[in-house]
């Protein structure tokens, strides 16, 4: 009985072995984390240890490493290297195979390029019930995921806002959007985005867009991410006052993440600027900015600021400004 139990812990124990990543990392202290490499930042690594999460490792503890994750890395010439396996004999430079060919470099100097994982993801949501002199209902939802497949790279998002007062919808907003990245080398892409917006309390109360063009990320900071693109295209907008109509129009988006030297938090910013080529007074304007903080095991706190603006003014209409705090998770 005892040799059956023997032979049926050691099974268990193969079987979870075949789960937990293939990775290793080894610290000049001894320690020794099995995991997967998650991010390469100007001083230190992140490492998602296997039962214990994600680890914030200086570089000058690291004695040796290996990982699968496939990260994409900056060559010494700034060229981005796409789906990297990194490894580090002790005392010896990294040695990553990429896709593109191999790339031996100093731990110190090597740097993670903008494009980071095959897919990525966050969704974070808000709900706030009052019930006083003035009942009140609201709900936040914003998700926004990437994923890339060769020279390809696909971003979808979507947001929910809902308010309500007294039984009255004082806001029902929806969007969402699809793009399609060709990764052209150099850090530069071109695009295709499809998008669909809605907003019954404004004077632009739908949009459905298709734009085309081009974009360049850049990173002029080691932890500090940037992206800039501008493209034309055509938008239906259905205005309150006078129906919908079918227009030439022009967008540009941007966007930025600063990794923070503090418990893993990040800075981030987003806007996009879209108008009408034969009206620039017919625009929207739409920003969200804030702070993001890591708390366990993919899980993170949110503290956001949205706004928006619309170019045609009809009575009653007011810019939007709102601070949003949200629970999400990550991926």
């Amino acid at each position: 009985m005892r040799r059956y139990w023997r032979k049926l812990l050691v099974m268990q124990l193969m079987i979870f072995a075949g789960t937990v990543s293939a990775g290793e990392i080894r610290l000049r202290n001894g320690a020794i984390l099995p995991g997967e490499l998650q991010r390469i930042e100007a001083s230190r690594l992140i490492w998602n240890a296997d039962l214990i999460g994600q680890l914030s490792i200086e570089k000058k503890d690291v004695l040796s490493l290996q990982s699968d994750a496939g990260i994409a890395l900056h060559d010494a010439d700034g060229a981005t290297r796409s789906a990297c396996l990194v490894q580090m004999n002790a005392g010896a430079d990294v040695q990553a195979h990429c896709t593109e060919g191999a790339l031996e470099q100093p731990l110190s100097t090597l740097r993670q390029a903008a494009t980071t994982r095959e897919g990525t993801g966050r969704i974070t949501a808000a709900l706030s019930l009052k019930r006083n002199a003035s009942d009140t209902d609201e709900l936040d939802i914003d998700a926004r995921s990437t994923w890339r497949r060769g020279h390809f790279r696909h971003e979808l998002e979507a947001s929910r806002d809902y308010d309500e007062r007294n039984g009255i919808t004082t806001d029902d907003e929806a969007e969402l959007l699809w793009q399609a990245d060709r990764l052209l080398g150099n850090d530069w892409y071109a695009f295709s985005m499809l998008r669909y917006y809605r907003d019954w309390n404004s004077s632009i109360q739908e949009t459905a867009a298709l734009i085309v063009g081009m974009g360049h990320e850049f990173r002029p900071l080691p932890d500090l991410d940037l992206a800039l693109q501008a493209g034309v295209g055509e938008v239906e907008f259905n205005l309150d006052q006078s129906g919908k109509e079918l227009e030439n129009a022009g967008s540009i988006r941007w966007r930025s993440d600063w990794q923070l030297p503090w418990r893993s938090m990040a800075l981030f910013h987003q806007g996009e600027f879209s108008w009408v080529l034969d009206d620039d007074a017919v625009n929207r304007l739409e920003t969200k900015s804030g702070l993001s903080l890591p708390l366990v095991s993919g899980v993170l706190a949110e503290l956001r600021l949205d706004y928006q603006r619309y170019g045609i003014d009809f009575e009653g209409q007011k810019d939007d400004l709102e601070w949003v705090f949200s629970l999400g998770y990550r991926w």
